[in-house]
């Protein structure tokens, strides 16, 4: 049988909100991949982020 594994979800604290920002940009970018999403002139997805 697999072992058991406990996951939990806390708040971030403010201090980590560089390194969230950064993380979704990645996501958006991978993303953008499947959804033929184009970068703006800033290199960015619009206001997503």
């Amino acid at each position: 049988m697999p072992a058991s594994i406990k996951v939990s979800v806390v708040p971030a604290a403010p201090t980590a909100r560089a390194t969230l920002v950064q993380l979704v940009r990645l996501y958006l970018h991978d993303l953008s991949a499947v959804e033929g999403w184009d970068v703006n002139e800033t290199g960015g997805f619009g206001d997503l982020i």
